[in-house]
């Protein structure tokens, strides 16, 4: 009787190829799983504190009540008139008389030329200028295309609207030109500091058009650099708003772009807010029924567009906010700090619109909604931000056909909201996450399209991935690498007693055929 060798040749290749192949399968097959991306930190802005000085409050200060001194003389004025600095005022004070007809800087020269120096051919007024109610202003490129306010560290000349109106126009061929200006220094005034000229109206209008206005103002809203702001009033009744517009203006290198506060119905269109210390543009305190067309921000040492504490009905269309330091479109309730305080001091902002507009590589998100309810945000473009948009302190609002792409941390980022806020129809790519939410039931989410992210979805902070079982065996195997030797070890003497037992019930079966035949 022959005996079969235990290691035939057949057996012996067999062998041999499991030896190698199965364990360069298991470590193929370990190393194709790669561990997902984990969430990027916080975003890396730094965005230019707002802090109160003590010196630059009391200046601030010193020009409101020099304003409304000069004021109350007005009424029974002629002709406008130089008033001396009283201390602690460091220039005087040019007041305009009220009257139909309205003034114009050639006429003010010449009747007060000592508030003014041409200097290089610019006008330099070197004296405040009041304009009180019932007084008109208008600065035009066409007779004064270059217009500087005196501003030193020894002082500074401002224009103050109180209740009457400044209309500053250029055109197309001849915008006009308006900043302060440092004598000693033969340039514009760079040190906000020490206190620096601004452009500000009180319950009163100011129209800007096809104008370049830089380099001006100091302080947080009032003395900013460009403000309107409603007229004083007691805490428990309305005051008359602040009216206006810029068109075709470049509002730059200011502390703020463009503040304003207690404001209505106001239309900025096709303007550009660029390098300004702090934010772009900024509407404050229930400034309301604003249109916000066409415009660019951009450069700026906070958010490019924020809209502010108690700010309604406001449209914001087709601008473009890129290159900020915080995020390019916010709109909020006031609270910026987790305090009684804050909490206490929210005032939401309601039914506001952010459609078709582009946010791009800005340092925090392309949108930030934080409050308020009936907020729309749709039609948008946000690329590379930190966060595509980002929604929190219980905000009620509709997310709809955006499109979202490569942000850092998530496409669109909900902290927390209110009933009725849905996320629908966007488009999201690249990314951290494309969505995430605080739970399953508080955003209603349909019909997105999330593509390219690590992670589509992050529910209540973990993220939701739809593994299959070659990802499930891989991270198996990716993670415990004394598997694939075990596997080895083990797998091959398996894999060979169980080709010998099959063949052997081969056999067998052949054997019963034959018997039964």
């Amino acid at each position: 009787m022959l005996v079969r060798p235990e290691l035939s040749g057949r057996r012996l290749a067999i062998g041999l190829v499991l030896v190698t192949v199965l364990p360069a399968l298991l470590v193929f097959i370990a190393m194709s799983y790669q561990r997902p991306e984990l969430p990027p930190g916080p975003p890396a802005y730094n965005p230019l504190p707002l802090t109160k000085d003590p010196v630059l409050d009391a200046m601030q200060a010193r020009e409101l009540q020099r304003s409304r001194r000069v004021t109350e003389a007005a009424p029974t004025l002629t002709a406008p008139v130089l008033l001396p600095a009283s201390f602690p005022e460091t220039l005087p004070t040019l007041v305009l008389a009220p009257r139909e007809a309205p003034y114009d800087l050639g006429e003010l020269q010449e009747s007060v030329p000592e508030a003014f120096e041409v200097v290089d051919g610019a006008l330099l007024i070197r004296a405040s200028i009041e304009v009180p109610p019932g007084s008109r202003l208008t600065v035009s490129g066409a007779t004064n295309s270059d217009v500087r306010l005196l501003s030193s560290p020894t002082g500074f000349a401002v224009i103050i609207v109180r209740g009457g109106t400044l209309d500053i126009s250029g055109d197309e061929q001849t915008p006009v030109r308006i900043s302060s200006w440092d004598p000693d220094a033969a340039d514009v005034d760079t040190e906000p500091a020490d206190g620096r000229s601004f452009l500000l109206t009180i319950g009163g209008r100011m129209d800007i058009a096809h104008a370049d206005v830089g380099y001006l103002g100091f302080g947080t809203g009032t003395s900013s650099g460009v403000a309107w702001r409603g007229a004083d009033h007691a805490t428990d009744v309305s005051g008359t708003k602040a009216v206006g517009s810029a068109t075709d203006a470049v509002l730059h290198d200011n502390w703020f772009g463009a503040y304003t506060f207690e404001a209505q119905g106001m239309r900025f269109l096709d303007s550009t807010f660029r390098d300004n210390a702090a934010y772009g543009f900024d509407p404050h305190d229930l400034s309301n029924d604003f249109l916000v067309q066409g415009n660019v921000a951009h450069g700026n040492g906070r958010h490019g567009f924020i809209v502010s504490r108690g700010c309604d009905r406001n449209v914001l269309q087709d601008n473009v906010a890129y290159d900020n330091r915080g995020h390019g479109f916010m709109i909020d309730d006031g609270r910026s700090e987790d305090t009684d305080y804050a909490d206490a001091a929210r005032l939401p902002s309601n039914d506001n619109q952010l459609i078709g507009n582009h946010a791009y590589d800005n340092d925090g998100s392309g949108v930030e909604i934080e409050g308020g309810s009936g907020t729309v945000v749709r039609g948008n473009l946000l690329e590379r931000n930190h966060v595509g948009i980002r929604v929190k302190n219980d905000a009620s609002l509709v997310i709809q056909d955006n499109r979202v792409a490569d942000s850092r941390l998530a496409g669109v980022d909900v902290l927390s909201a209110g009933d009725g806020a849905e996320v629908v129809r966007n488009d999201i790519t690249g990314g951290w996450a494309s969505v995430s939410v605080p739970d399953a039931t508080s955003v209603r989410l349909s019909a997105n399209t999330l593509s390219g992210a690590s992670t589509p979805m992050v529910v209540a902070g973990e993220p939701q991935r739809d593994e299959g079982v070659t990802t499930a065996v891989a991270k198996v195997f990716r993670w415990n690498p004394l598997l694939v030797l075990w596997t080895a070890i083990l797998g091959i003497p398996t894999v060979l007693a169980l080709t010998s037992l099959v063949r052997a019930a081969v056999r067998a079966g052949r054997r019963r055929s034959l018997r039964a035949q």
